[in-house]
């Protein structure tokens, strides 16, 4: 297993401290508050109404919006290690 420094999912969600949904209609947003106060979106819609799950919806949403906050945990990551090199 490699030892390099990286970021994980438990590393994320650690982040989220808080979470908030809003339903129009059969579209689902999620609405993720990091620790840091910077705010995440993740969305989920259903293209017929008799599949409409909301918790479904809401599930999916989540995992969107998580996965937005990837690419700026491995910025943050890339940053600070560049840091650590230049000292």
């Amino acid at each position: 297993m490699s030892t390099a420094t990286r970021i994980t999912l438990d590393d994320i969600e650690a982040k989220v401290v808080a979470e908030n949904y809003v339903t129009q209609g059969m579209l689902t947003i999620c609405i993720l508050t990091l620790s840091n106060g910077y705010q995440v979106t993740g969305k989920s819609g259903c293209a017929d109404p008799a599949n409409y799950d909301a918790e479904l919806g809401h599930r999916i949403a989540r995992k969107n919006a998580i996965n937005e906050v990837w690419p700026l945990e491995g910025y943050l990551l890339r940053e600070q290690l560049h840091q650590r090199n230049q000292s």
